[in-house]
């Protein structure tokens, strides 16, 4: 039998059983436990520093070598080697420069080496940089073969973490019959891709650049479903640039359904941001819906996680006079004696409103509001000529 496995001993003459071998090649042995002289310790050497420099070519390795005068690197050295150098970290960094500064005969030659593998580049961690540089710098034939080289494989780029980058990418330089021919291959799997953590990037950037002709399938999607996807982590965003980039009937269409469901959305972990967004960048008219929506039932959306941003963002949108409506409501005594003002301050989510009402030059009644507050929380002793002294709420 192995050493390792017969069975020792520890200090208080207790038998242990012998236990499994750790990936460092010792027995997990009691504390202060020692080996007998003739066990030989296993001795795990320690792992190369660089494991992947026998993989690299003699160019690349003396290129990451050259830590301090890399700049002395000039691009026809690494001819031959493009490829190798675009998927590698620092030689990325060092390609993407040549191609800021290259002429076109440079650029016609780390093409010609790229074209090749240019897919498995665009899902690379450190390649998908050099396609996106060539998508800004490179010719519109260049832009176009690169293009080409998406066809048939679109949805599965969308919703890849790097390629997803150079779709986007693409989409901002390549001309409208390219664009319109890509954006087709989405349309069988469009909602896949909506909801997808990478997939809708790229469709926020179709919604924003390619027009407004071709994307109609993207469009009738959401037609009676605008409430799922309001309250989907990612279709919520596409909602939002919709709302931006949309056209106007797009809008109309889209805010009607909204105005409709905010009663669930102003407390949905997403549809909270749709309104939100709304009341930033949408029209007086629709900021006002919300605002009256708001105000019906703001003391309870208030003390709501998410609604409680929504009351956040009116205040800090809403004209003059709307605050100080929100203000009247805030420092009126209810009819069981207690003042919402009070009761929201030592709220775990309306203290934020209230912090966010009071802030400075966002209006004009804070020391009001704090006076009523102090006035409002002094009680007297029972039997004692004099009150107890000031206590403000919490």
């Amino acid at each position: 039998m192995s050493a390792y496995y017969q069975p020792y001993y520890d200090p208080l003459a207790q038998t242990v059983r012998p236990t499994m071998v750790t990936g460092y090649g010792l027995p997990n042995l009691p504390a202060g436990y020692q080996l007998p002289g003739n066990v030989p310790v296993p001795i795990q050497p320690y792992p190369t520093t660089d494991p992947g420099r026998e993989r690299r070519s003699t160019v690349l390795n003396d290129f990451r070598n050259r830590q301090r005068n890399r700049q002395q690197f000039t691009l026809s050295q690494i001819y031959g080697h493009i490829v190798e150098f675009s998927g590698d970290q620092q030689g990325s960094r060092f390609v993407q420069s040549q191609i800021d500064t290259a002429n076109s005969d440079e650029k016609d030659r780390i093409f010609r080496e790229i074209e090749p593998n240019a897919v498995q580049l665009m899902k690379d961690l450190f390649g998908n940089y050099v396609i996106q540089k060539f998508f800004d710098h490179g010719s519109q034939v260049q832009k176009s073969i690169l293009a080409d080289k998406m066809k048939g494989r679109m949805v599965d780029m969308s919703m890849q973490m790097y390629s997803c980058r150079v779709v986007q990418k693409a989409m901002d330089h390549i001309l409208v019959n390219q664009q319109a021919e890509l954006v087709q291959e989405l349309q069988p799997r469009i909602i896949e891709v909506i909801k997808d953590e990478h997939g809708n990037h790229v469709v926020q950037k179709i919604i924003q650049l390619v027009p407004r002709e071709h994307i109609d399938f993207i469009m009738d999607v959401f037609k009676g479903r605008v409430r799922e996807f309001a309250s989907h982590n990612y279709g919520c965003r596409v909602i939002q640039r919709i709302l931006e980039y949309g056209s106007e009937e797009d809008k109309l269409t889209f805010l009607e359904e909204l105005h409709n469901s905010w009663k669930f959305l102003f407390n949905d972990q997403f549809g909270n941001y749709v309104a939100q967004h709304i009341l930033d960048k949408g029209e007086a008219k629709d900021r006002d819906r919300i605002y009256t929506m708001v105000m019906s039932q703001i003391l309870t959306l208030s003390r709501q996680k998410q609604a409680s941003n929504v009351v956040e963002k009116c205040i800090h949108t809403c004209t003059p006079q709307q605050r100080s409506e929100i203000y009247k409501v805030m420092t009126t005594v209810c009819e069981d004696g207690s003042m919402p003002l009070q009761q929201l301050m030592s709220d775990q989510f309306g203290n934020y409103v209230i912090r966010k009402f009071t802030r400075p030059r966002k209006c004009q009644c804070i020391l009001t509001m704090r006076r009523e507050t102090f006035v409002y929380s002094r009680p007297c002793r029972e039997g004692s000529a004099q009150g107890q002294g000031p206590t403000y709420a919490r």
